[in-house]
């Protein structure tokens, strides 16, 4: 339930960035998930359904937990809480089959969902098509800064970085900067740095890899470009 101080809407969430925002923290209950494992996801889809009725809103991200809560919203005959889901990356990718059932398994699940949160408007089209999603419940929120909670002492640097490990077009960059001298850095798994070496594409000495979230983060307070 929510704290005694606590002023305006009520909301619920399972989203572990509440536990970095100040702002979100004075606003919102934090129902962590345990494990991503399948027992988890389920149990905390289920706590969130249990308890959604004693708040304003639902703010969710796009697990698998959160997809299960939207899942029960969608087919149970009972009241819908409000609800929002954030961090919608998705990829619409597999075989023929497996890209219907996902697509009839997000149409379901859409009835329990009143909006989706994306960080590029081209994505609005692109997924509403893909997924068969209607595009009026899709609102377009500039990305934000996911260091809050770090403490790093900022600066102006200069430096191009590039992180990730899905979707990325690495060989493209590394190509382009390939005896450059410019300063930069790419930011993704062991086993991604691992493929572009067997696929013949070597970093230029001026740029730095890194597979830690904590030494990205603390590259990145000095970056500029």
């Amino acid at each position: 339930m929510m704290d005694e101080g606590r002023e305006g809407m009520r909301i619920l969430t399972n989203h572990p960035g509440q536990e970095q925002s100040p702002t979100w923290k004075r606003h919102s209950t934090y129902l962590p998930v345990a494990r991503m494992g399948y027992a988890s996801s389920i149990m905390s889809a289920l706590k969130l359904y249990g308890l959604r009725n004693a708040y304003d809103c639902v703010v969710i991200g796009a697990w698998r937990s959160d997809f299960v809560f939207g899942l029960l919203q969608g087919i149970l005959p009972f009241r819908k809480a409000p609800a929002i889901m954030i961090d919608c990356l998705w990829y619409d990718t597999g075989t023929p089959i497996k890209r219907h059932a996902r697509r009839l398994f997000m149409k379901i699940m859409d009835r329990g969902i009143d909006r989706y949160c994306v960080w590029a408007t081209r994505e609005i089209e692109a997924y509403s098509r893909a997924f068969g999603l209607p595009p009026e419940k899709f609102v377009f929120v500039p990305y934000h800064t996911t260091i809050n909670g770090i403490p790093l002492e900022t600066c102006e640097g200069d430096y191009l970085f590039s992180g990730g490990n899905f979707q990325r077009d690495y060989s493209t960059l590394l190509k382009a900067v390939r005896g450059k001298g410019w300063l930069g850095a790419i930011g993704c798994s062991h086993h991604l740095l691992r493929l572009l070496e067997i696929a013949g594409l070597t970093i230029d000495p001026a740029f730095r890899t890194f597979s830690s979230f904590e030494e990205a983060s603390a590259f990145l307070a000095d970056e500029r470009i």
